[in-house]
């Protein structure tokens, strides 16, 4: 998967948007296991929300967690 396309996902979930950050998973899990799919792309998602959250690029209120989880 394309950096630009982990880039895009972060900025979807970050932003609450659960529609478009299930319509660009859907896109990206065609031809994928589960297994290979978590490796893939959600491991490379995570680690770049972690490097924001350390840079303090990013932020996660309380309030937003329900919106956060539920795209998982």
């Amino acid at each position: 998967m394309a950096d630009i396309k982990v880039k895009r996902l972060v900025d979807f979930m970050v932003k609450g948007d659960e529609a478009s950050s299930w319509n660009l998973i859907s896109q990206l899990d065609m031809d994928k296991n589960s297994i290979s799919y978590s490796e893939d792309v959600l491991a490379k998602v995570m680690l770049l929300v972690g490097e924001l959250w350390e840079m303090n690029e990013l932020t996660v209120q309380m309030s937003m967690w329900p919106q956060i989880c539920a795209v998982f």
